[in-house]
């Protein structure tokens, strides 16, 4: 790795056409009063009835504590003028509510994504791949009663190419 001059191997360039990227969130997402907060009980056959409860010092739906991404990208100059680009991305999120009931939450979960890129030396046209969800994880949480059963899920791995242009 080149060295910065005069200034030792302490200090090194970075690593050209390389990116790195993070974003994070935390959030305090609990409400201190919430009167008549609207949710759903379970009749005997497991169905939801509408109600209103306290929801006074719970989290907010679909409000987790934490999630943050973690992104990195490289671009291959190649010999004729064209490049290739490699990107991939993961996400990771803390568990959620959904509801109000004490059953309706969303396990922590993550999902990886990744594509390469073909750019022609033109940089008019370009042919990418690309996966999304890459562990295949689908299931996030269940919920279960005696007479009925339900979960939150995300789309399975998908993948495919596109092929594009550039004016």
């Amino acid at each position: 790795m080149p060295q910065l001059p005069d200034r030792g191997p302490a200090q090194q360039l970075p690593v050209r056409d390389l990116r790195l990227s993070f974003s994070g969130n935390l959030l305090d997402a609990k409400y201190d009063k919430y009167l008549g907060a609207a949710a759903y009980l379970q009749d005997a056959f497991g169905n939801g009835l509408l109600t209103s409860v306290d929801a006074s010092g719970t989290r907010g739906v679909n409000a987790p504590k934490w999630s943050f991404t973690v992104g990195a990208g490289y671009t291959a100059h190649l010999g004729d003028g064209s490049r290739m680009e490699f990107n991939t991305s993961y996400f990771r999120t803390a568990s959620m509510k959904v509801g109000i009931g004490a059953s309706d939450f969303v396990k922590e979960y993550d999902s990886l994504g990744a594509s390469i890129t073909y750019v022609t030396p033109s940089d008019h046209f370009y042919v990418r791949v690309f996966g999304n969800n890459l562990t295949d994880r689908r299931v996030l949480g269940i919920n279960m009663s005696a007479l009925k059963a339900s979960r939150q899920v995300i789309k399975p791995i998908t993948y495919g190419a596109a092929v594009g242009f550039r004016f």
